[in-house]
């Protein structure tokens, strides 16, 4: 599970290998356009599928990416990622409207309606954002999140997670919660 989620994030970065418009991405009250400096290289239609054996593990798929000048890459109208076992089943999704490699920190952020689902444990995850460090293989957020399982709904504001979302920690959490 933990390759599968390297993979995930690995698969941002080398999706502009596989495969055009106006990039605006909210970054911490700061909009990146591009004005902040002219994409290196534009590609449309990224589709990108992992597999090991002869099973497919993991799809990810964006309209846009533009690799910029800094090193930086932006996806600046959705992306999408499908995870699924080894027999083919899909286990998890993730949509968000844009995302970002950031590459002087390491970090991925995803951004704007992110939606994380395990269709096979019916639990699922809705931010506005979430931060994947590489470097500390965690994941994280001081957005407000939504965690929807077993029939329960945990909310609060701000997220610290193990990248396979196996432990996790709502760092202000709100309202009732059952025990």
């Amino acid at each position: 599970m933990n390759c599968i989620w390297k993979f995930l994030w690995s698969c941002l970065v080398s999706a502009f290998l596989f495969s055009c418009g106006e990039t605006r991405i909210a970054e911490k009250g700061k909009k990146n356009t591009l004005e902040d400096g002219q994409p290196l290289i534009t590609f449309s239609g990224i589709s990108s599928t992992y597999s090991q054996d002869t099973s497919i593990l993991l799809k990810m798929r964006a309209p846009v990416q533009y690799k910029m000048e800094d090193g930086n890459e932006v996806f600046p109208n959705g992306v999408e990622i499908d995870m699924f076992t080894e027999t083919g089943v899909k286990k998890t999704s993730l949509v968000a409207d844009s995302a970002v490699f950031l590459q002087k920190e390491n970090i991925y952020r995803v951004m704007g309606n992110v939606v994380a689902r395990n269709l096979l444990e019916d639990k699922q995850l809705e931010s506005d954002l979430l931060n994947w460090d590489k470097n500390s293989e965690e994941i994280y957020t001081d957005a407000p999140v939504k965690i929807i399982t077993d029939g329960q709904i945990l909310t609060g504001k701000g997220l610290k997670a193990k990248q396979d979302f196996s432990e996790y920690e709502i760092l202000e959490p709100e309202g009732a919660i059952p025990l």
